[in-house]
């Protein structure tokens, strides 16, 4: 885990939420952040699962990039309107994944093609 000092989203950035807490995991947008103090998501409160989360839930989000960026963090404030946000801890902590650099495993799968001759 790095520390994490300046920010590491941008805004309209596509992220994706994995709740803790028993809900689905869903794609969502940073919609905006404060250095330290907060990370804003759009809430698809209808698209998915996510209706499920509460306040004080820890969450992991997944920034996908040439690295995967990873984070955990808790909820602290869920606004239903006029628009769907979800307000989040900034990370303390952010953890990076090159895909690249990850193990990779061998796969053997037997497939059958089917077709018509012309």
């Amino acid at each position: 885990m790095i520390p994490q000092q300046g920010p590491c989203f941008q805004v309209e950035e596509e992220v994706y939420v994995e709740p803790t807490a028993g809900s689905p995991g869903f794609h969502s947008q940073v919609v905006g952040f404060k250095v330290s103090q907060c990370l804003i998501l759009e809430h698809p409160f209808t698209d998915s699962g996510a209706h499920q989360i509460r306040i004080n839930d820890l969450l992991w989000i997944r920034c996908f990039r040439n690295k995967v960026l990873r984070f955990k963090v808790k909820v602290l404030y869920i606004l239903r309107t006029p628009i769907p946000l979800l307000f989040l801890e900034y990370p303390r902590t952010v953890e990076e994944i090159n895909l690249r650099e990850s193990d990779r495993k061998k796969s053997l799968s037997q497939r059958y093609f089917f077709g018509s001759e012309g």
